[in-house]
C-alpha cells in the first residue's frame, strides 16, 4: 500500500489532468463522490473503499476500460482491502 499512496503522491497532478480532459469523467466523479459520501472520509483506506465501490458500479464488476498503471494499482489495493477486511 504505500507503494499506491507514493504513486498518488508522485502522480497527482497528473492524475488530476487526466480528470479533467476525459469526456467520461464527471459521471466517474459523481459515482465516487456517491461512495465516498458512505465512508468515514478521513482515512486512505476509506479512499481504497470508495473507488472499490465506484469501480464496481461504474463496470458492473466487470475489467475496467480505464487501463492505467495507477487505475489497476488501485483496482489491486481495493481488492486486497476488501478481502482483508471481509476475512
Amino acid at each position: 500500500m504505500p507503494d499506491l499512496h507514493n504513486s498518488f503522491r508522485a502522480n497527482q497532478e497528473l492524475i488530476i489532468d487526466f480528470l479533467r480532459i476525459n469526456s467520461y469523467m464527471p459521471q466517474v466523479i459523481a459515482a465516487f463522490n456517491d461512495s465516498w459520501e458512505q465512508t468515514t472520509k478521513t482515512t486512505f483506506t476509506d479512499i481504497v473503499r470508495a473507488f472499490r465501490t465506484a469501480d464496481h458500479t461504474l463496470n458492473r464488476g466487470a475489467d475496467s476500460a480505464i487501463s492505467t498503471k495507477w487505475y489497476e494499482k488501485l483496482r489491486t489495493a481495493s481488492l486486497q482491502i476488501t478481502t482483508t477486511t471481509d476475512a
